[in-house]
This record gives structure tokens, C-alpha cells and sequence, in this order.
């Protein structure tokens, strides 16, 4: 047998030996994450820092929302919920003015603010660790943008999200990518102590889908709105600001 079949072969075993590999270490026990990953999780199982109020800054993920807009924009239904909407700017920014029906659920200090600065939004006040018996509306696009990143147990936050979709729902979550903005080497854990866990795309498809979602998509998008100064700098360190993933999903039943 010719010797560059025999290192083909070779070469395509060893893929499939690693793919294998892969799903032998990484399972629900860790979340997909890659065997020896470490998180911020405390002896008592709550994440190291936690938002004491509604975040307000107002340039991250916004390609997040823009894409999100743009996809909605083709909708003929546009009632959108977001799982963790934080201080509501972004939500009513750019997906009320397409939409005219949102909705957001987070935790109390950030609806209080929420119905005090939009009153056209309808604000839900609940964590994502139990169901609300009063609000269990189907909505046609859900979505949960760099959240799940900051949850100890994520999976509750998926079947919340399952539990307000139906078949035609489209779901956007979005996170950041782990070895576009750590690296590949990085074992963690996350330097941001807000952050739980971090993934990187085939980790987080391996979870979602575990989950019962459907991955339709995948893209890697900017993390925030760069100034001149900071896309200069990020030029001249050979910085890469793409470092957002966004998963487009459906309920995979």
C-alpha cells in the first residue's frame, strides 16, 4: 500500500479517535467543557460574584442585537421574550421598535428599574431556578444574550426557555467564546468572577443539544462597540474583538 494512503488513513483515524475522545470526556457531568476545566463556584455552590444591580453599560453584545433585529425583521408573528434582560436598554432599543411586543424576565432589582425607565416593555420578575405559575406565555423569538455564561446550573435557564417556546419559536442565545477570547490552552477559570463557566462552540452545541434544542446556526460576532482609540490598540496587538458566539436554535422536538 502507497505510503501517503497509509498516512491518510492514519490521519483520518486519529480525527475520528479524538472526535470520540472528545464526547467520552466531556459529558453533562461538566457541561461539555473540556476534561479539567475549572469554574467559579464557591464551597457553597454559588457563583464567586454575582450583580448586586442591572448592568447599564451600553456596548457589549450589541451585534448580538442588531442580528437579532435583522432576523426579525422577517417575521410575519414578533412577540419576543429575553431571559435575563438586564437594565432593558438594549431589548428596547433595537427589538421594540421591530417587534412592539417585548417582554423581559430577570431578577427583581433589574425589573424595578426596567418598569421605571420602559414602561412599554412587559418586566417579569423571577430567577431562572423556578416557573412562574402566572406567566407562561409561547412567544416567537426568545432569546438569552451572554447569560448563560453566569449561571451554576445552566440547564435551568434551557428549559425555561423550552418552557415559553413552541415548535415555530426561534431561540438566540449568545456567550462568549472561549478560545477565540482566552485561548485554546486556557483551563480556566473565567478571569471574569461573574463568569461561571465558559465554552467554546462545540462545547456549547454539545450542551445545547443535549438540552433539546436544534442548532441551526452558529456565528462568532463583536463582543462591544470599539472606540477609534481601542479598535487601534486592538489593531496593534493583533487583537481579535470578534469573540462573541450566537447559537440560532429550535426546539429540537
Amino acid at each position: 500500500m502507497p505510503k501517503p494512503l497509509i498516512l491518510s488513513i492514519f490521519q483520518g483515524l486519529s480525527r475520528i479517535l479524538k472526535s470520540f475522545n472528545f464526547v467520552l470526556k466531556t459529558t453533562m457531568t461538566n457541561y461539555f467543557l473540556k476534561a479539567g476545566y475549572k469554574t467559579n463556584i464557591t464551597e457553597e455552590g454559588e457563583v464567586t460574584q454575582k450583580y448586586t444591580g442591572p448592568p447599564l453599560d451600553k456596548t457589549w453584545q450589541i451585534s448580538v442585537y442588531k442580528q437579532v433585529g435583522k432576523l426579525l425583521s422577517g417575521f410575519r408573528s414578533r412577540k419576543t421574550l429575553e431571559l435575563g434582560s438586564g437594565s432593558g436598554y438594549k431589548l428596547m432599543k433595537f427589538i421594540y421598535p421591530i417587534s412592539k411586543n417585548v417582554s423581559g424576565i430577570d431578577y427583581p432589582h433589574s425589573v424595578e428599574y426596567c418598569k421605571n425607565h420602559y414602561p412599554n416593555g412587559n418586566w417579569i420578575a423571577e430567577d431562572f431556578d423556578n416557573y412562574s405559575s402566572d406567566h407562561a406565555d409561547k412567544y416567537d423569538l426568545i432569546l438569552s444574550v451572554d447569560v448563560i455564561e453566569h449561571l451554576v446550573s445552566p440547564e435551568k435557564l434551557i428549559d425555561k426557555i423550552k418552557y415559553h417556546a413552541s415548535s415555530e419559536t426561534t431561540i438566540i442565545i449568545s456567550t462568549p467564546e472561549r478560545d477565540k477570547l482566552r485561548g485554546p490552552e486556557t483551563m480556566g477559570p473565567p478571569p471574569n468572577k461573574m463568569h461561571v463557566r465558559e465554552w467554546n462552540e462545540i462545547e456549547l452545541k454539545a450542551f445545547l443539544e443535549d438540552q433539546g434544542l436544534k442548532v441551526i446556526e452558529q456565528q462568532i460576532l463583536p463582543a462591544k462597540i470599539r472606540s477609534f482609540r481601542e479598535a487601534f490598540y486592538d489593531f496593534r496587538r493583533g487583537y481579535d474583538h470578534k469573540t462573541c458566539q450566537m447559537a440560532i436554535c429550535k426546539l429540537a422536538n
